[in-house]
């Protein structure tokens, strides 16, 4: 879309128009904002421009209700990130691939767990985002670096959702690591605590995985 590469982290916040606006040097205007709606239980984003309000009769007159908000505290449960954490569109190629990655270490593991023990391959695969983690505390990090973290990180990211997909506390576990990490950049502006947090779980797990005792059926 012939968007600039280059990513500028800012001290500024950017949960609102004004903060984003003062945070790059610009008026709200030319800050594109994206605003959450729940439409039939379900979250509905709008892009516009910064200054630019909602047309409620508009809105009534497409969606069939009126425009209710999504309340600040449950934007992250809802769409993955808190307000001002990632921008709402022109997703840039290289997440694409992430995504993919993802579906990728999905269906791998599936057919593995077909073939070998579930607790062999949900270990192994825990086991590889220790790795993951340790290579991220301990080494520089590089274009090279982070290419190859990411491309692990996406083929291991959703690959336990097959063999734990029936578990409850898998999917409060997915939101209480994503509101904990959030919590934890917006307190200590980095990602330090949550990696060494995610390492201990994973070493945990890894053990824990190995140790499951499957009986014969």
């Amino acid at each position: 879309m012939g968007l600039a590469d280059h990513i500028t982290v800012h001290s500024q916040t950017g949960d609102t128009v004004e903060h984003a606006a003062e945070a790059v040097g610009c008026s709200p205007a030319e800050i594109a904002k994206s605003l959450t709606f729940l439409v039939d239980g379900k979250p509905v984003m709008l892009v516009m421009a910064g200054d630019t309000r909602v047309n409620s009769s508009k809105f009534k007159a497409y969606f069939h209700q009126k425009p209710s908000m999504v309340p600040y505290e449950q934007v992250g449960e809802l769409i993955g990130h808190q307000p001002g954490a990632v921008c709402p569109f022109a997703i840039r190629e290289d997440v694409t691939v992430y995504g993919i990655l993802t579906m990728i270490g999905a269906m791998a593991t599936g057919f593995l767990i077909v073939k070998f023990k579930m607790k062999n391959v949900l270990g192994s695969v825990y086991g590889i985002r220790v790795l993951i983690s340790l290579f991220m505390l301990l080494f520089p990090k590089g274009f090279a670096f982070a290419i190859i973290i990411t491309g692990f990180l996406g083929i291991t990211g959703d690959s336990t959702v097959p063999p734990t997909a029936g578990l409850i506390t898998k999917q409060f576990g997915a939101f209480f690591s994503s509101w904990l990490g959030g919590g934890c950049f917006t307190t200590y502006g980095n990602y330090t605590l949550p990696w060494v947090v995610n390492t201990v779980l994973c070493l945990i797990a890894s053990v824990a995985s190995f140790s499951i005792k499957e009986e014969t059926v």
